[in-house]
């Protein structure tokens, strides 16, 4: 087991943090935040980089948070949740504008969400003898959920509901009348409306990010 000492420098898109070891490699691991000193168990090495696994804190800061998620570390769907809402917006911030690094032009502001839970208006498990839930980070072990703080309440309340077949998904979404269970909807489209933009016609089953909508 090779284990290291350093200070995490940044965080990577989808919130892993990034740090350099004595060795002069970049090294990928979760849990961690820029400016905390860690201890890092080597699970990986490329050519370029490795990956690893936080053993330690070594230090802590100022901006970390007790997630609010009790799945929050084995969930990928929530990288973010052992920080502030505050250094997630920065650092998501910075992502963005190193994408467009290279395409000229001016950029919009950005826009953080006014809520940073219970806004989504789509949830989609995979189910498995019973059970269901969210595909670990290995994208084949599930991890079997009871409701998730990103969705609405609404969808939480009828997946509580929903029975829970021994094999495939489930998938819910939210409209302005509640929400269904969409193999139970009969409608091929909803219209979804953003104040200021109009409505939008989305098939059923697609990805919308607003929580308002309807079906027609």
């Amino acid at each position: 087991m090779k284990l290291c000492k350093f200070k995490v420098d940044a965080i990577a898109y989808g919130g892993e943090a990034v740090g350099r070891l004595d060795s002069g490699e970049v090294c990928f691991f979760r849990g961690a935040l820029p400016g905390e000193d860690v201890e890092v168990e080597i699970t990986e090495e490329k050519k370029r980089f490795v990956r690893g696994k936080l053993k330690k804190l070594l230090s802590t800061s100022v901006s970390r948070i007790e997630p609010l998620c009790p799945y929050a570390g084995d969930c990928p769907g929530c990288s973010f949740q052992h920080c502030t809402y505050e250094l997630e917006q920065e650092w998501k911030q910075k992502q963005f504008e190193r994408f467009l690094k290279n395409f000229p032009g001016d950029r919009l502001p950005f826009f953080p969400s006014p809520q940073r839970f219970f806004w989504r208006n789509r949830l989609k498990v995979a189910c498995e003898n019973g059970l269901a839930g969210y595909r670990g980070f290995d994208n084949t072990t599930l991890l079997p959920i009871s409701r998730c703080l990103l969705c609405s309440e609404t969808i939480n309340t009828i997946f509580s509901q929903t029975p829970v077949p021994d094999t495939g998904s489930l998938f819910f979404r939210s409209t302005q009348e509640g929400s269904c269970e969409i193999s139970c909807c009969r409608e091929k489209y909803l219209t979804e409306h953003i104040p200021g933009a109009g409505n939008f016609k989305v098939p059923v089953n697609g990805f919308f990010s607003n929580q308002y909508s309807r079906c027609r």
